[in-house]
């Protein structure tokens, strides 16, 4: 049996909003967030944040920068 996969973009949504429906639907994705050309990437499993990163910046560090971002573009894959 082949996997399901899925990737695509969030639009008018903030982020922080995107990320309590991913935790409340428990979902297992990766989200790549652009903003005012930065980027960031954050890794979920089970609605559980489980990785972060940007620019230099890992784990913690880096998921609390990124949700600080404003117009985020979210796009959004099973990987």
């Amino acid at each position: 049996m082949l996997a399901q996969r899925f990737k695509g973009r969030v639009e008018n949504i903030t982020l922080a909003s995107f990320l309590q429906l991913l935790e409340m639907e428990r979902k297992t994705c990766t989200l790549s967030i652009t903003s005012l050309g930065r980027k960031g990437s954050l890794h979920f499993r089970g609605g559980k944040l489980t990785g972060a990163a940007t620019g230099e910046l890992e784990g913690q560090a880096a998921a609390l920068e990124i949700v600080t971002w404003e117009h985020a573009d979210i796009e959004i894959s099973d990987d």
